[in-house]
């Protein structure tokens, strides 16, 4: 297994990729952040260790810049979860996706042990149909008047009749 870590402290970055080798991972060590997204546009990799107070690139922008070049170059996205899964879908059945709205909000998710069931609230939803950059400023119109939340509940079988 191929992992790239990220971590500023050079002693802290070699202890650790020492740990992980003798553990039979294949480690790629970058000092910085910019270094790491540039490891992470040139190779693929297993999984990615980032230190979140990095110079140059931080680790919460690392991620953020690379699933937005993966999107707009077309390739998969570099994360597996359920919302790449659904974002990969619809890529899959219509073709050229690009974005015409940012959508940001703060979201608190719970869920039952196994999944069954879903529910989130969202605050604070902000839109804009331009700059759809994700390692920038969040701003945008709020969706929201003050106070207000927003819920779902998702449970497996659930369907919306005609």
């Amino acid at each position: 297994m191929r992992l790239l870590l990220a971590e500023d402290e050079w002693a802290l970055a070699k202890a650790l990729a020492a740990i992980l080798e003798r553990n039979n991972y294949s480690v790629d060590v970058a000092y910085d952040g910019e270094v790491a997204l540039e490891y992470l546009q040139a190779d693929n990799y297993d999984g990615v260790i980032l230190d979140i107070m990095m110079p140059k690139v931080d680790g919460i922008t690392v991620p953020r810049a690379q699933a937005a070049d993966s999107f707009l170059r077309g390739t998969p996205l570099p994360v597996r979860s359920q919302i790449a899964d659904e974002i990969e879908y619809f890529r899959a059945y219509y073709g050229d996706l690009r974005p015409v709205v940012f959508l940001s909000y703060e979201r608190q998710a719970f869920c039952e042990p196994g999944g069954a069931l879903r529910v989130t609230f969202d605050e604070n939803i902000l839109c804009r149909g331009s700059d759809f950059s994700l390692d920038g400023e969040i701003y945008g119109v709020p969706l929201l008047e003050e106070g207000q939340t927003l819920m779902e509940i998702k449970t497996p079988g659930a369907s919306r009749s005609g």
